[in-house]
């Protein structure tokens, strides 16, 4: 997915910034949840959204 759809996705999600330190995810574990929805929904359901 690039990373245009990942960020309305983020958007839609209301995933901020803030959320990512929280949760401590980093650019790079975005990165790799990118590779797949399966991964971004992982990364939603870690930062308890799903």
């Amino acid at each position: 997915m690039e990373k245009s759809k990942i960020s309305k996705e983020m958007k839609k999600h209301n995933i901020s910034e803030k959320d990512m330190k929280k949760h401590n995810i980093t650019p790079d574990d975005i990165k790799k949840f990118k590779k797949s929805i399966k991964g971004y929904e992982k990364l939603l359901e870690a930062i308890g959204r799903l």
